[in-house]
């Protein structure tokens, strides 16, 4: 299959005009990495350890748990034979399930308690994997007395291009175990890593037919043995399959179970520290991460507004044939 659109590699250019952004690149629906953008901000210089403790030490923030690194992912078994004990009375919602979709254990802690805990157990195998990804523009709620740091006029070109302002800004902060599952987002984003480098495998939208989709019941990690434990179950585990999510591991796929992926196209790209990645509405994405020498990756995104235009049209049609096709070979 040759695509005619999708780059290779992705571009890295300085700075773009929001006519020339718009051209080139939104309304082409391509990625690109700007790597002048955010350097002058305050961030970029001063968000080591010391001088975030100073500032928001005792700052409540939502942290996400879980034993595995895996947030918000597609959790793999023998049929109805999960690897963690299923703590309540919901283990008869599996009906001879052999993937559920599980979400993190969420807590509201200070900041300083989740650096400690990151801190002590990144070295530790098995150990807890603390994760501050609560994406409902928890930058704007939960870390006011970091805005000043952040120079959001220098992202004025992207609000004239997209023709609105941020939806919502998010603040991410973990180490090299939190990996993100396969997904996309209805939202254009500006994703800037402030510490650490991201690497992010690309998916265009044109890829859906290859990208397999199943309906899933879903289910929430929980801490058995008190929320800094090691020890995790499931809960909650829904009675119908109602979370569509991709069922493929790109790091690991099965092609037997699978074979469409491998006409998939996956881009590889690294994100480091002070460069911006603009990732259009629809490309599917998985995020892994690799820390700086403090132990952290931290990264600060902003969602905007995606037009719902013939591009969406065109991905609809797209997903509702690919959903056809595996339909009919089920």
């Amino acid at each position: 299959m040759i695509e005619l659109y999708v780059p290779v590699k992705i571009e890295r250019v300085e700075k773009l005009s929001s006519l020339e952004f718009l051209r080139d690149y939104v309304s082409k629906n391509i990625p690109v990495i700007f790597t002048g953008v955010a350097t002058e901000w305050k961030a970029i210089k001063d968000w080591d350890l010391s001088y975030l403790l100073d500032k928001i030490g005792g700052t409540d923030v939502t942290v996400s748990q879980t034993p595995n690194g895996r947030a918000d992912a597609v959790l793999h078994f023998p049929t109805d034979d999960p690897p963690y004990p299923i703590l309540d009375d919901t283990k008869e919602n599996l009906h001879g399930s052999s993937s559920l979709f599980v979400m993190p254990h969420d807590e509201i802690m200070k900041f300083s308690k989740f650096v400690h805990l990151s801190q002590s157990s990144k070295d530790t195998e098995d150990a807890t994997v603390h994760y501050i990804q609560y994406q409902n523009s928890n930058f704007t709620a939960q870390f006011h007395r970091l805005h000043e740091d952040i120079d959001m006029t220098s992202l004025k070109f992207a609000e004239e291009a997209f023709g609105c302002e941020p939806e919502a800004t998010n603040f991410w902060m973990g180490d090299n175990r939190s990996v993100s599952s396969l997904h996309k987002d209805h939202y254009e984003n500006l994703y800037t890593v402030i510490r650490g480098t991201k690497k992010f495998t690309l998916f265009p939208p044109t890829d859906r037919p290859f990208l397999r989709h199943r309906k899933l019941r879903s289910s929430i990690f929980r801490p058995v043995s008190g929320s800094d434990g090691s020890n995790f179950g499931l809960s909650n585990i829904s009675e119908d399959c109602s979370v569509p999510w991709i069922v493929v591991d790109p790091d690991n796929p099965d092609l037997l179970a699978f074979p469409e992926y491998e006409k998939a196209k996956p881009i590889y790209c690294e994100i480091h520290e002070g460069e911006t990645l603009y990732l259009p509405s629809l490309y599917y994405h998985q995020v892994s991460q690799q820390v700086d020498t403090e132990g952290k990756v931290i990264a600060v995104n902003s969602w905007f507004d995606m037009q719902y235009d013939i591009k969406y049209n065109y991905f609809t049609l797209l997903h509702n044939l690919s959903e056809c096709k595996n339909s009919s070979s089920n």
